[in-house]
């Protein structure tokens, strides 16, 4: 059998139990126990704060916390608040180190912050008092006033709170925020329809022109967007890819936000659906997609055929499918296109390859028939490109 562990003594007294006291506080240096109130005659206060410390060194390792330095014993001084220690050189002219109670510049600093905070929450209900019921001035003391010619004391107003640049531009502000928010009374002339504030109190100059000028270009695109897209429709109507546009024949379960409006934008290379021309504008330009994802497997002239498989490029093919909803009725794979294969045919030009159709199939069916869907853009319609899929 091992033998028994020895029991953990204090390194003064060697014992683990003395006058009472049996708590032993570990050096973080050294890992040597001590008993603080029985061996180092720590006080109730002291020894409560070492004994949160995680930190503590005990006086044979402790470091002066201002040079991080031993030194000998009577020229370092412990606090009688923290146990920190300090050499006497190290410390200010100023500092009062002959008290045997002595304190650290941070204890003393921590009991001036509690005296403060406990004053002020004393002198609080008492000032609550006094401006709750104020005092009135008596009448006899007026009388006295009168006839004696000698004014009456009176009660100095307290102080007010003086404020500074900044607050009083918060202010202003948070009023002319509450002004624009709140309804106001329309007299029927046009200025007073206005906003609440003026811009140019709060911006400068060219934010303000260039405020405005976006604005313009807001309202004239909100009126050409009202004119194209009435509010009776509520599914997409016109998709537009590339410079061709095409009125969609059945509803694509797109998002909310694109299923919704009137007019989509699709990107003629990756077929990723967006709402606006300028978001495509800036989509095109960043786009790095010149042709579809995948193989090119046939070529004849400008015509290609690519094949293209769902469980590598999944959201091209996603893509794929929700464009196609808008020009077939019976489709019904939207998401699920891992397990198809995608032959989608361009047209190139010296732009990129121009998607013209596609076809897809299963790539294993029980059935022995494993055609999907087939599909010609509208705009290339009439041109025997659809006889062409069939055949491939």
């Amino acid at each position: 059998m091992p033998p028994p562990s020895s029991p953990r003594v204090c390194a003064s007294c060697d014992l683990v139990k003395k006058n009472g006291d049996n708590k032993l506080k570990e050096c973080f240096s050294c890992s040597r126990l001590y008993h603080l109130r029985a061996c180092l005659n720590a006080s109730e206060s002291r020894a409560a704060v070492v004994e949160d410390r995680t930190d503590w060194a005990c006086p044979d390792c402790v470091l002066c916390e201002l040079c991080r330095k031993a030194g000998k014993d009577n020229s370092m001084l412990l606090c009688d608040g923290c146990d920190r220690g300090y050499h006497s050189y190290c410390m200010s002219d100023s500092t009062s180190i002959d008290d045997p109670k002595w304190l650290c510049p941070l204890c003393i600093k921590s009991r001036t912050a509690r005296k403060r905070k406990h004053s002020e929450s004393m002198q609080s209900p008492s000032k609550s008092s006094a401006s709750a019921s104020p005092a009135k001035r008596s009448p006899l003391k007026m009388a006295d006033a009168k006839t004696t010619g000698t004014p009456s004391p009176i009660k100095k107003s307290p102080s007010k709170t003086v404020e500074t640049k900044a607050m009083i531009e918060r202010r202003v502000l948070n009023k002319r925020l509450a002004e624009q928010r709140s309804p106001r009374r329309s007299t029927g002339s046009a200025e007073e329809e206005g906003p609440a504030y003026e811009l140019h109190e709060l911006a400068l100059p060219d934010d303000l022109a260039l405020f405005q000028e976006a604005q313009k270009r807001l309202a004239a695109d909100n009126k050409r967007e009202a004119v194209l897209s009435p509010k009776t429709e509520k599914q997409i109507c016109w998709v537009q890819i590339g410079d061709k546009e095409l009125r969609a024949w059945y509803p694509s379960p797109y998002p909310d936000a694109l299923a919704h409006s009137y007019r989509v934008y699709v990107c003629e290379f990756c077929l990723k659906c967006i709402l606006t021309p300028t978001l495509l504008r800036r989509h095109t330009a960043k786009c790095p997609w010149r042709h579809p994802p995948g193989n090119e497997i046939y070529r004849d002239g400008n015509i290609s055929f690519w094949e293209v498989d769902g469980k590598l490029s999944k959201v091209y093919c996603q893509n794929l499918c929700l464009l196609a909803k808008l020009f077939l009725d019976h489709k019904t794979l939207y998401f699920d296109v891992e397990p198809f294969l995608f032959y989608i045919m361009t047209e190139t030009s010296v732009t990129g390859c121009h998607m013209v159709g596609y076809f897809s199939k299963e790539k294993e069916s029980l059935m022995n028939c494993n055609l999907s869907c087939l599909l010609t853009v509208p705009s290339f319609q009439r041109k025997g490109y659809g006889r062409l899929l069939i055949d491939f």
